[in-house]
């Protein structure tokens, strides 16, 4: 949710209506950033930092990402090439790859008669393999102008978070709340209709804006 914020409140790079990301291609996007680093987040913020890192360095280019790893778009729309092992010395990862293959094949509802091999993977500037439905490219309503505006988004963002990270915790919420601003300005209240409220003791001092600490907890991160 806290990523989602970011997308949408700070950086304006969510909505598939305005040729901007999808909501399901930043859960496939956010799942994989879990499926990866996993054993090294320790809270949202890693994982929003890690997700911008990540992705500002991703080869869009010349590959694509799917929930297994990057997959090169020359073996588009060919799956039978498996997706590149990524980079990572952890051992369970293709424990839960297999996992992950298990729940798609559950999940994923077989294309009618009609509709086999009628269409193929559309290679845009974004590609995001569904994993539900792998001919279907998640990033297709990426225009390229928003491409570059994306790309640019993940690069400043994991710059400045990065940035944040290594201020002292006592030090760094007016950083975040800088960080944060026009999701605070919208939800500076930190209520949500659909929950009751909620009261916590932060032991700290409050004033008329609320921490992203605070809010993450209220938001259930």
């Amino acid at each position: 949710m806290l990523i989602k914020a970011w997308c949408y409140y700070e950086s304006r790079i969510l909505g598939a209506h305005h040729g901007l990301i999808s909501t399901y291609a930043l859960e496939i996007l956010v799942l994989y950033i879990f499926h990866l680093f996993h054993k090294s987040l320790d809270g949202p913020l890693a994982v929003l930092y890690r997700f911008l890192d990540y992705y500002s360095k991703f080869d869009w280019d010349n590959k694509g990402i799917s929930l297994y790893g990057p997959v090169p778009l020359s073996s588009l729309p060919d799956f039978s090439c498996a997706a590149e092992a990524p980079d990572t010395h952890d051992v369970d990862f293709l424990k839960r790859e297999e996992f992950l293959k298990e729940c798609a094949q559950r999940f994923t509802v077989p294309p009618r008669n009609f509709e086999r091999n009628t269409r193929l993977f559309s290679r845009k500037f974004l590609n995001i393999v569904d994993p539900l439905k792998q001919n279907n490219n998640l990033g297709r309503s990426v225009s390229k102008g928003n491409f570059y505006r994306i790309r640019s988004a993940f690069d400043l963002g994991a710059r400045k978070l990065g940035k944040i990270l290594q201020v002292p915790i006592n030090s760094a919420v007016p950083e975040v709340n800088q960080f944060f601003r026009n999701t605070l300005k919208r939800n500076h209240t930190m209520v949500r209709p659909d929950v009751q409220d909620i009261a916590l003791d932060f032991n700290v001092e409050r004033d008329n804006k609320a921490s992203v600490f605070q809010m993450s907890i209220t938001m259930g991160l």
